[in-house]
């Protein structure tokens, strides 16, 4: 059968062609089964009937005639054209079954079952057939006659929008082809039950295969993944294909080269009516840029840069969850702080370089030390921390401490030198002492302060923190405060306490000490306040009016008793800090009118072994102002003697420690009389410090010491009744 078309020059449709293709080529009775499918879908209505009524229909002639292919069946083709027509028409239809010519008739309207009308070409001709005389009728619809000009236009309106809309079409599939090469994102689609599967170019490319040479498959597309990653797919794939959960996975590839992309695929399912599994849809694109920018940024946050250990962001990190997480019954999370207290002095002696290398060599020793399931973090500088969570024996937390004083107390070789490592380490614990990764790194850190402030003389020293650290702690912080608030209300005052030459018995000078009678705290010992002030730095202004308050009683002083009296100021190692500290001598001197050997500056040992202090230059400009120099506390460090000579003192101020058992103890009284022969040999006075009873002051005259002090003679006290004491032995001469 040919299909007919309508020519664009000819408004009336012929169908004599059908009507000859048809009449020898079909016989009703035996092959109406097996074209039905192709009539029914013809665009001519197709009517066959005998002399009294229709025996088959196909699609197009139902819908023209109104009702459907059975209802037609019975009735008679002339039952739908009426009036003056329909006779006409009967007698040359009735012809066709004695051998009439084809009945033809263009324009005739019919009255549709449904009340439909419709203009038609009728064509109706003999059909041979087994079964006997039949009629075969043709109807095309010419209802759009009248329009058909329009029609025409439109379509060629419409050919034109639909060539648009290819090119259109094709434009956007190829801006699609780009867009998924710039975006190194691939596609794929697997018709499950057909078994077809599409892959996109780019898909191709990041899986490195070929596209002429392989076809698509699940196999290949599933071989690429990296063996690490393949479990966390599968799972996913899985859900995605049992029960429609959208697949969403990053994971590495090995393309067909060997090279390791880093992958993001996602995926969708569509599943049929009763619930088989029919297509799934997904991208795959390649994110190895991005997962490495993204790996460097967290490398940046989360890690030191020169150990590669976790950082302090990091640390506060695992803290929290492990502070919120759910908390085994028995077990605790303990949080050891390894500071290393030399880091200053490393550096201002051998530079940065020496300071990097120790940091490199402490690193993985600290991490050999501490089991891997643990964490180990760097802070800053040399400031280390150990999260140990799940413990439930504190023997282990112990045994890691003992390893690292072990490992700490190794000399490390930085350069062409030895160098021994004092730290100071503090331990916390959840849920004990805290319950937030907050409280746990200040309560540490406070244990870790309180374990360098008692550890001094110890290459390593531990604290456990305690509620009392946290207390102290808030009374430093307040007292901070209250001492800049004390200096503002001049709430600091000056003791003097006397010194009496040993041979005469007649006072000589005095030690200036400070006392604060703080307005909130009441009385306050300089046993603490004045390491708070060393710290806050206001012990260089402390410092200022306590050698200003001591030069003028000293003038008091000279004029009351004679011009052999000397003033003791001690001079803190942090105020060695500030280079104007011998000019600021030489104007009290100078303000007072001092002669310079009545002041006398006392240091301790700490600011002849501090790198960082300018002592070695200063001290010779305070001795050139005439002024002398004492070294106090002398005998309780161990490097003492060495400096005797090289700094030129005038005074050494012998430890209340050997005083007090000097009568007990006869190494003691050695010990005392060989540093008394000394200082005598160097040129140098000694001071007793600490004497309480008249044996003592007795046994220490006899070894010809110069000056005492101590309760035995007098208590500090304050400026009126220094000077009232000083006025009445001055007066016994």
């Amino acid at each position: 059968m040919r299909r007919i078309d309508i020519a664009e020059t000819d408004f009336v449709m012929e169908v004599s062609d059908l009507w000859d293709d048809q009449k020898t080529a079909i016989s009703f009775a035996s092959h109406q089964q097996e074209v039905g499918e192709i009539l029914d879908i013809m665009p001519v209505g197709l009517l066959v009937q005998n002399r009294h009524s229709i025996l088959y229909s196909n699609c197009e002639a139902a819908r023209l005639l109104g009702c459907s292919q059975q209802e037609l069946v019975g009735k008679h083709c002339m039952d739908f054209i009426s009036g003056k027509v329909r006779e006409r028409l009967i007698s040359r239809f009735m012809g066709l079954f004695h051998g009439g010519d084809t009945l033809r008739e263009t324009g005739l309207k019919i009255k549709a079952a449904d009340n439909g009308r419709n203009i038609i070409q009728f064509v109706a001709g003999t059909l041979p057939s087994a079964e006997g005389e039949l009629v075969q009728v043709f109807i095309q619809d010419l209802s759009y006659l009248t329009e058909l000009e329009k029609d025409i236009s439109a379509r060629k309106r419409a050919e034109k929008a639909l060539q648009h809309q290819t090119a259109v079409l094709e434009e956007q599939q190829a801006d699609f082809r780009v867009a998924q090469k710039l975006g190194k994102i691939g596609s794929y689609k697997w018709d499950v039950i057909c078994n077809h599967l599409v892959w996109s170019d780019e898909l191709y490319r990041i899986l490195g295969y070929d596209p002429a040479k392989m076809v698509p498959t699940m196999h290949a597309l599933r071989d690429v993944v990296d063996d690490q990653d393949a479990a966390l797919l599968l799972s996913a794939l899985e859900k995605l294909e049992k029960s429609g959960v959208e697949l969403s996975e990053q994971y590495r590839i090995k393309d067909v080269d060997g090279e390791e992309h880093w992958v993001h695929e996602r995926a969708v399912a569509t599943f049929t009516a009763s619930g088989e599994l029919s297509l799934i849809r997904g991208t795959i694109q390649d994110v190895t840029n991005r997962k490495l920018r993204e790996d460097y940024i967290r490398q940046q946050t989360y890690f030191d840069q020169q150990t590669g250990l976790p950082n302090r962001q990091s640390l506060h990190d695992k803290l929290s969850e492990l502070c919120a997480g759910p908390h085994r019954r028995g077990s605790k999370v303990y949080v050891i702080q390894v500071v290393i207290e030399d880091f200053r002095r490393i550096y201002d002696a051998m530079g940065v370089g020496a300071e990097n290398k120790l940091i490199d060599m402490l690193a993985p020793r600290l991490r050999s030390c501490v089991p891997e399931c643990y964490m180990l973090a760097r802070l800053e500088g040399g400031e280390f921390m150990i999260v140990m969570d799940g413990i439930r024996e504190v023997k282990e937390v112990e045994a890691c401490i003992h390893r690292i004083q072990s490992i700490l107390c190794l000399p490390m070789e930085l350069e062409t030198r030895r160098v021994a490592l004092t730290s100071s380490i503090g331990v916390a614990s959840f849920p004990d002492d805290g319950d937030t990764a907050d409280a746990l790194l200040q309560y540490v850190d406070t244990a870790t302060t309180v374990a360098a402030s008692g550890g001094l003389r110890s290459k390593s020293s531990v604290s456990l923190f305690n509620r009392a650290m946290a207390d102290d702690i808030a009374r430093r912080l307040d007292m901070e405060h209250l001492l800049w608030q004390g200096m503002q209300n001049q709430e600091f005052e000056m003791y003097f306490q006397p010194q009496i030459d040993m041979q005469n018995g007649q006072i000589c000078g005095a030690e200036a000490l400070i006392r604060w009678h703080s307005a909130t705290l009441g009385p306050v010992s300089p046993a603490e306040f004045i390491p708070i002030a060393e710290e806050t730095g206001l012990i260089i202004e402390l410092g200022k009016w306590i050698l200003a308050e001591a030069c003028r009683v000293t003038r008091t002083c000279l004029d009351l008793v004679d011009d052999s009296f000397r003033m003791g100021v001690n001079v803190s190692p942090v105020q060695f800090q500030d280079r104007d500290l011998p000019r600021q001598i030489a104007r009290c001197i100078e303000q007072f009118e001092l002669p310079a050997d009545s002041l006398e500056v006392e240091i301790t040992e700490g600011v002849l072994i501090d790198p960082s202090l300018d002592s070695h230059e200063l001290l010779p400009k305070i001795k050139a102002l005439g002024v002398h120099l004492s070294l106090d506390d002398f005998g309780t460090g161990y490097s003492s003697i060495s400096y005797l000579q090289r700094m030129k003192f005038d005074t050494l101020k012998v430890d209340q420690s050997f005083v007090r058992d000097i009568c007990t103890d006869s190494d003691t009284r050695v010990i005392v009389r060989s540093i008394v022969a000394m200082a005598k040999r160097l040129s140098m006075s000694v001071i007793m410090e600490g004497v309480e009873e008249q044996a003592q002051y007795e046994l220490l005259r006899s070894f010809n010491s110069d000056r005492s002090q101590g309760y035995f003679h007098a208590k500090p006290m304050p400026e009126q009744d220094f000077l009232e004491f000083a006025r009445t032995i001055a007066a016994e001469r």
